[in-house]
């Protein structure tokens, strides 16, 4: 971890008060998530869980987990054409925990290093290929905000104003298209432009954007751009088909629309990281987006719970199961043992 401190300056800890008023806003929604549920309703809810269906939610949970370890493979390959599939997906897991477990978003610095213990050489651009891969979710998250809007019930707060919301959602995909497509020939000016600027943070932007570009252009002669694409695509069609198939086996009559809301209000509920297992915000956030089509307390929170123990226990399971059983996994335990 050190070595990771090194390349990208000091890792500044969060004062104990902002960490107090981050988990205080996540208690405060996970109060509001549970406000209202008759939970002998709950209990009722629960049992018309069909097992098949469930197992088919862990099955989709799991394949998503595997293509993003897919996504992760093709972004490190230029710089890491050794590295086994398994410990990608073993870092990928470990990062995810960490990010559960933790009051820090700090499961990406972990990953990195865990990719990079062998060559630390290979840090700027695995965490390139990190950038690349959150810009990608944030062009996916903005196409899913477009697609979901216009299909909101008219009494839903999101939707009173939806047309402006339509239309930086518009903004945002195509800027974001255009940045990443262009970045590699704008670089080349932003550069030139910020070797003319005093500062002692310019000479590691301009190290970072160069890190930047150095892997878009790997990615493009690689022919790995398209691949990355469709891989970022199916990952968020498979995100969309989870939800959609929890509803299913809880006999929910809730539209497609719902399904998608569920993943754009949880997923944004979840960045900052309020609380460990982002329990609060992923009840308040997935429970809300089921009422918005008629689903009643008891359904849309068993919806919740059942959702966010498939999703957070996979990859919090996956990872133990890697640390502890892969050769390379137990190295990276050894310190922490000493």
């Amino acid at each position: 971890m050190e070595k990771i401190c090194a390349w990208s300056s000091k890792c500044p800890r969060s004062p104990l008060l902002y960490r107090l008023f981050r988990l205080g806003a996540g208690l405060i929604l996970l109060v509001l998530a549970l406000r209202g549920v008759d939970f002998s309703n709950f209990a009722e809810s629960l049992r018309r869980i069909h097992p098949g269906w469930l197992m088919i939610v862990l099955l989709t949970v799991i394949t998503g987990l595997l293509l993003k370890a897919w996504r992760w493979e093709l972004l490190l390959r230029p710089v890491a054409p050794a590295m086994r599939y398994r410990d990608i997906l073993g870092a990928l897991l470990t990062g995810q925990a960490v990010n559960l477990l933790g009051l820090f978003r700090g499961g990406d610095l972990v990953r990195a290093w865990m990719v990079s213990a062998d060559d630390a050489g290979r840090l700027p651009a695995t965490f390139t290929g990190m950038i690349i891969e959150k810009a990608l979710d944030a062009l996916m998250l903005a196409a899913a905000m477009v697609t979901v809007l216009p299909m909101l019930p008219d009494d839903v707060l999101l939707s009173s104003d939806w047309i402006r919301m339509l239309g930086l959602g518009i903004a945002a995909l195509a800027i974001g298209v255009l940045a990443i497509g262009a970045a590699p020939h704008l670089w080349g000016w932003a550069r030139r432009s910020l070797n003319r600027l005093p500062g002692g943070m310019i000479p590691r932007i301009i190290t970072f954007g160069d890190r930047f570009a150095e892997g878009m252009e790997l990615l493009r002669r690689g022919g790995r751009i398209g691949s990355v694409l469709g891989l970022t695509l199916l990952i968020w069609a498979i995100m969309f088909l989870t939800n959609l198939t929890l509803a299913l086996g809880l006999d929910l009559e809730v539209p497609a629309a719902a399904g998608l809301l569920v993943l754009v209000l949880v997923y944004l509920g979840v960045i900052p990281g309020l609380m460990p297992g982002q329990v609060g915000p992923f009840y308040f956030f997935a429970r809300y987006s089921l009422e918005q089509f008629g689903v009643d307390t008891a359904a849309s929170m068993v919806f919740a719970v059942l959702l966010h123990a498939v999703v957070v226990l996979t990859p919090m399971l996956g990872a133990g199961a890697y640390l502890v059983v892969s050769r390379k996994g137990i190295r990276y335990l050894q310190p922490v043992g000493e």
